[in-house]
């Protein structure tokens, strides 16, 4: 899919999404774990109650992954698949609509801990400030990227034209 300027071009604007929402849930998940002291998914529990803005970023962040509108991950996934499909790759559609699907359960499992289920502990998780900030950056480019994505395409496609 990617053998032309807009498939290279919809591969780089996936890549630079993807940058975005995988590092900033590594960096939640990095946060809850030395707070937690486990990387289990029971560390998530309540997450909502202890740390508010910590698992709004993470709810962004798998609602971009897994493809959810208007995040970076929903246009990200549906350039990628667009070029597959103007390329003929239909298989590789299915193949891309069926792992998205098993992938928003897994993150749909995540979001329930923060949400629903009631915190192990009730005392707030430390954040340190540069985390904050990195976690921050993840955010705004997650929902940068998700309200105007135009400039990034563009941007790509200019450098993906070089190319061929």
């Amino acid at each position: 899919a990617a053998v032309s300027a807009s498939g290279t071009a919809m591969v780089l604007f996936y890549l630079v999404a993807y940058v975005f929402a995988n590092m900033g849930a590594f960096l939640v998940v990095e946060v809850v774990a030395r707070s937690e002291g486990t990387e289990h998914l029971n560390g998530f529990r309540g997450l909502a109650q202890r740390s508010p803005l910590l698992a709004v970023a993470m709810l962004l962040f798998l609602l971009s992954l897994g493809g959810i509108p208007f995040v970076a991950g929903f246009w990200a996934k549906l350039y990628v698949l667009w070029a597959a499909a103007e390329a003929g790759l239909y298989w590789l559609v299915l193949l891309g609509a069926i792992l998205t699907v098993v992938a928003l359960f897994y993150y749909l499992v995540i979001a329930r801990r923060m949400y629903i289920d009631p915190p192990t502990r009730p005392e707030p998780i430390p954040l340190a400030p540069t985390m904050a900030l990195c976690v921050i950056v993840c955010v705004i480019g997650v929902v940068a990227l998700g309200l105007a994505p135009s400039p990034l395409v563009l941007a790509a496609l200019r450098a993906a034209s070089r190319l061929f």
